[in-house]
């Protein structure tokens, strides 16, 4: 496995209004700061088979002048041919010119000869005296059992009352090829408890099923512990996954047990509904529009109706540059839509 080759230098400029104005979906009624309450400069360096991603965030200081608060060095590579390791280190800035080391996340991927997949996450972070400590550790092995049917472990550890990392969860997920175009996928979460012992508390099982040669429809049924310590169903999710006229279109519905304020019984009431589409265009530039529909609260057994709606546009400058711009609209005072942040960016490919 070789690291993929990534070169770039992108510029964001991001503005968001001290409070939602009142106009709805017309930007040009729309009132923004003078100045950007955030500027994150990106640069990729490949270095043959090592790749290194620094993130850099700046913000405005005292002065009203951009200075780094946050920086993230992201460095790949695959020391074998089936092996990728990365290490993510965090740092923070307390004052000008002081940089100080916040969190390291290191993970390694490796595929064995048997076909059995090896993933490990560590994370650490400086103790009170500065010294570097495990915090969490994820270990995960993956295998096919069947034919048809493959297994993921997943064992999480956390630090314990004395100090040490324990493991603290158990996460076993399941795919199985049902039919030609169904697909089931089951996962059980077990957390330890004061006892040392591993009950389930959790577990979902979603099918995924191809309705047409553009359409798939997606149901997760999830259960959860009840106020009686009984696995009982608390949420259904439906996701229908459409691709028409040059269009991509993504739409889930939600149904919930706890919908706040609403009494509902024993029935799944549908508590929100995301429709997001992308259309695409030739030159590698499009369009993606996400509405979020939920209940408002205080009047839970209206219809639901559009709280947020999203609308992020990219456009080709030329063969080298794109231009991207997102627009997020939140619900105002009087409960109508209007323009809430406004970010703009642009991407030069090398």
């Amino acid at each position: 496995m070789t690291v993929e080759r990534i070169a770039g230098v992108g510029v964001w400029i991001v503005i968001a209004s001290a409070g939602v104005m009142g106009q709805q979906r017309d930007d040009r009624n729309v009132t923004r700061p003078e100045a950007p309450a955030e500027s994150v400069i990106e640069r990729t360096y490949p270095l043959g088979g090592r790749a290194v991603v620094t993130e850099t965030i700046e913000t405005p200081n005292l002065d009203d002048k951009l200075a780094p608060t946050r920086e993230v060095i992201t460095e790949t590579i695959a020391p074998e041919p089936n092996t990728v390791q990365t290490k993510r280190d965090v740092f923070g800035f307390l004052a000008p010119g002081q940089r100080m080391l916040f969190e390291t996340t290191r993970s390694k991927r490796e595929t064995l000869p048997d076909g059995t997949t090896s993933a490990a996450v560590n994370i650490l972070a400086p103790d009170v005296n500065g010294r570097p400590g495990l915090t969490f550790e994820q270990i995960q092995h993956t295998k096919s059992v069947a034919p048809d049917l493959k297994q993921a472990d997943t064992a999480v550890f956390r630090p314990g009352i004395d100090g040490p990392l324990r493991e603290s969860e158990r996460l076993q997920q399941t795919e199985r090829q049902v039919q030609p175009d169904v697909t089931r996928n089951d996962r059980t979460l077990s957390v330890r408890d004061a006892n040392g012992r591993f009950p389930t508390t959790e577990t979902s099982s979603r099918v995924v099923r191809t309705t047409g040669p553009s359409e798939s429809v997606e149901e997760e049924t999830i259960q959860r512990l009840d106020v009686n310590g009984r696995l009982t169903v608390s949420e259904r999710n439906v996701t229908r996954h459409i691709q028409a006229n040059g269009q991509n279109q993504v739409i889930t519905e939600t149904f919930s047990r706890n919908v706040a304020g609403l009494v509902s019984g024993n029935r799944l009431e549908l508590s929100q509904r995301v429709r997001r589409t992308t259309t695409s265009n030739a030159d590698k530039g499009g369009q993606t529009v996400e509405e979020v529909e939920a209940r408002v609260p205080g009047f839970p057994n209206e219809p639901l109706r559009v709280v947020r709606r999203t609308v992020e546009t990219t456009r080709r400058v030329n063969t080298e540059q794109s231009q991207t711009e997102r627009h997020v609209y939140l619900l105002d005072e009087n409960g109508r839509l209007a323009l809430a942040i406004d970010e703009t960016g642009e991407v030069t490919e090398k």
